[in-house]
């Protein structure tokens, strides 16, 4: 049996990566909820715009994702040891997001159980629909630099569907 040509390969494998992305955020926050059932979600119409000092947001983004914009206020941080690290001793909520809400659930998860024993224990929720749903609402972004931002990194062609292009930065 011949192989096959390697242009047809590479679409046939492009094409089954494009299946694995749901077809619109609703379905983003269910895919998410569904893989971390543990994970409390946070609705971005509760979520104040400028949350309280009790309150710690956490992207959980690639740098190069949170430069292009992110929520006003929030850290980057992908382990548990960096949001720990981050808490003040105010802290009482802890809000993660990403891109669609697949890895900061992870992450929530994680931090849940490192935290499980704390006293007063944190509240740890995800950003549903995460920073693209967030944007979707025209909700308040900052770049890099903390000055106003449009655009939200796609993570990848992909994921970047979810976005309107008029919400979508360009790809590295």
């Amino acid at each position: 049996m011949r192989a096959a040509p390697v242009p047809l390969l590479l679409l046939l494998l492009a094409a089954a990566g494009c299946q694995d992305v749901p077809e619109d955020l609703d379905a983003t926050h269910a895919w998410a909820a569904e893989s971390h059932p543990g994970t409390a979600h946070l609705a971005a119409a509760e979520l104040p715009d400028t949350p309280g000092t009790d309150t710690l947001l956490v992207d959980v983004r690639e740098p190069t994702e949170h430069a292009v914009s992110h929520l006003p206020g929030a850290v980057r941080a992908t382990a548990v040891e960096e949001v720990l690290a981050a808490l003040k001793g105010d802290h009482r909520r802890v809000i993660l997001y990403c891109s669609v809400g697949k890895r900061s659930c992870a992450l929530a998860e994680r931090l849940a159980a490192a935290t499980a024993e704390r006293d007063p224990p944190l509240e740890i929720r995800n950003l549903e629909k995460g920073i693209f749903g967030w944007a979707v609402d025209g909700r308040p972004l900052v770049d890099g630099e903390g000055k106003p931002a449009t655009k939200v990194h796609p993570f990848d062609e992909s994921w970047g569907r979810l976005l309107p292009a008029g919400l979508r930065a360009p790809l590295d």
